[in-house]
């Protein structure tokens, strides 16, 4: 199908620039001084041409190579492509985020996540140009967010492309992972797939709670500070640190989202000179046009930690945008009182944490590793399951149930595909109770260990006719109403065998319908036993009958 929109060539400044094009870039001494050149084929696939290689974007996913000469330049987001030990890339067989073995250097990676492989769940947000969406990635059984605009539209492309410069190299602390990213012919839209935090943001933290504890409000920070230092390091300015964009999860982490509109610095000592951001969270110096760097990011960082202490925003505005400006810049820091003189204050270290954040001279502001060493970060930092107790509480039980249940049952099919391979059926039998039921196409199992043997029969079997691939094409899930923390799951998919057809008469495809209760109350002291505390109860499988042929 020709792709439903025309084929313009935009160019547009480097991605982070803030400028409107490429001399201006090269005035602020940039890689990429010459900028961006977009360009769309008849066939769909969108190629982002830059000094030092390129992005190739299509519904298989995208390329991304750099030229030989780029290993000592820095890049478009300021990071030096093969630089050092930490400029680890993506497989090129994988193409998923791996590390690829010590001393690989491909020039070419290919992420080969696309549309075709992704079920989307629902929708997480949207904007006037962008929405996100949450799918689930059956073959690495995760969830993820997919980040979705127009590639038409010049300005939310220039920011998207930064998110995929400032991620794609490798996995960075306390940062979002980058997994990948695919152009849809049909729409036109680009996307990029992201790491899934299921707990959100801080901001939705705040608008369930009220003030988030300050303990835990430590244990998050020592992680963001660990992702702040990493761009600082890669001489990135975030230029949007807000609740919104500082994302935690029910594992006990927490991360920085969202580099739309961060800015790069050749060197250290390099200020930036663009008005970009979120108003109520910018420093005195960016609402004065003054130049700014990495500080601004600190002071961001110390307001968003008082908003979610103080279950508010600290400053007043109600009289508007430009009154609340006034009120950053002229009024005294809205710090609240310690403990030592108030009981409803903050901890004397928070406080003090606080204000080295938020100086109104930023040379006075402290640095972001001198932070990572303060007595109040080091009071809280590495207690992740602290954190992730306190996140679970937080999350809709019922989507946290819906996704365990994905995750669960499509784990079980990936066992069941692999076979004996790497003991994934010796694992896959630790999913059952002991007292659990399977029947399989009639005939029933009763207990752990006959199921055992009925699925290392059913792995035999299908050996011989060069192994299955199972794959969902529909689940729903709900708590059973008489069973506690019991969840009935019906699953609709597809089972291909992959070598001859079945000696049963069936074709190589086949359609099938499977019936799960998940019971989630169970805890065993063994850790390896179940998948994340859940055990299947009952298990019913049947093939469908195949359409009679025409």
């Amino acid at each position: 199908m020709p792709p439903r929109f025309k084929k313009p060539t935009l160019n547009v400044a480097a991605p982070g620039s803030g400028a409107p094009g490429g001399d201006a870039a090269e005035e602020q001494g940039r890689g990429d001084s010459k900028g961006m050149n977009y360009n769309m084929s008849d066939a769909g696939t969108l190629r982002i041409d830059r000094p030092n290689g390129q992005f190739m974007f299509s519904d298989r996913g995208l390329v991304v190579t750099d030229r030989p000469s780029s290993a000592a330049q820095p890049t478009g987001s300021g990071m030096a492509a093969g630089s050092g030990p930490q400029a680890s890339r993506p497989s090129t067989s994988v193409g998923t985020g791996t590390v690829p073995p010590a001393g690989s250097r491909p020039s070419t990676v290919h992420y080969t996540v696309t549309e075709k492989n992704l079920k989307v769940v629902r929708n997480l947000g949207s904007g006037a140009c962008s929405v996100v969406h949450k799918a689930f990635y059956p073959s690495m059984n995760r969830f993820v967010a997919v980040k979705r605009i127009n590639w038409q539209e010049a300005d939310k492309m220039k920011q998207m492309m930064i998110d995929v410069e400032a991620l794609c190299r490798e996995t960075l602390p306390g940062v979002v992972q980058f997994l990948g990213a695919f152009m849809s012919s049909e729409t036109g839209q680009l996307s990029v797939v992201l790491e899934y935090m299921d707990g959100g943001s801080l901001a939705d933290l705040v608008k369930k709670v009220g003030k988030v504890p300050e303990q835990y409000l430590g244990i998050i920070t020592a992680d963001v500070l660990r992702g702040m230092a990493e761009l600082n390091r890669r001489h990135l300015v975030h230029r949007d640190i807000k609740p919104a964009n500082i994302l935690v999860s029910t594992l006990g982490t927490s991360k920085i989202a969202d580099f739309g509109i961060a800015s790069v610095m050749d060197n250290t000592l390099a200020v930036c000179h663009t008005f970009t951001g979120t108003v109520t969270y910018m420093s005195p110096e960016r609402i004065n046009s003054k130049p700014y760097s990495f500080a601004a990011d600190i002071w961001s960082l110390g307001l968003t930690l008082l908003e979610c202490a103080m279950g508010r925003y600290p400053y007043d505005a109600s009289a508007g945008p430009l009154q609340l400006m006034i009120h950053v810049c002229e009024d005294e820091i809205p710090l609240p009182p310690d403990t030592t003189t108030d009981a409803r204050g903050v901890s004397p270290e928070f406080r003090d944490f606080l204000s080295l954040c938020m100086r109104k001279d930023p040379a006075e502001r402290a640095h972001v590793q001198t932070l990572l060493k303060h007595p109040w970060v080091q009071k809280y930092a590495g207690r992740s399951q602290d954190l992730a107790r306190f996140v679970s509480k937080h999350v809709s039980v019922d989507e946290k149930l819906s996704e365990t249940a994905m995750l669960m049952v499509n784990r079980s099919y990936m066992f069941k595909d692999a076979g004996r391979k790497s003991g994934a059926l010796a694992r896959l039998a630790k999913f059952y109770a002991e007292d659990a039921h399977f029947t399989y196409e009639a005939e029933m199992s009763v207990g752990a260990s006959d199921i055992k043997k009925k699925l290392e029969e059913l792995s035999e079997q299908n050996t011989a006719f060069g192994g299955t691939r199972h794959e969902i094409q529909d689940l729903y899930s709900s708590r059973l109403l008489h069973g506690k923390n019991m969840i009935l799951v019906y699953v609709k998919g597809k089972v291909t065998m992959l070598g001859a057809a079945s000696a049963l008469g069936r074709s190589a495809e086949s359609t099938f319908v499977e019936t799960f209760i998940i019971d989630t109350s169970f805890v065993n002291k063994d850790p390896n036993q179940g998948y994340y505390g859940c055990l299947i109860r009952n298990q019913i499988f049947r093939l469908l009958p195949s359409a009679p042929s025409k």
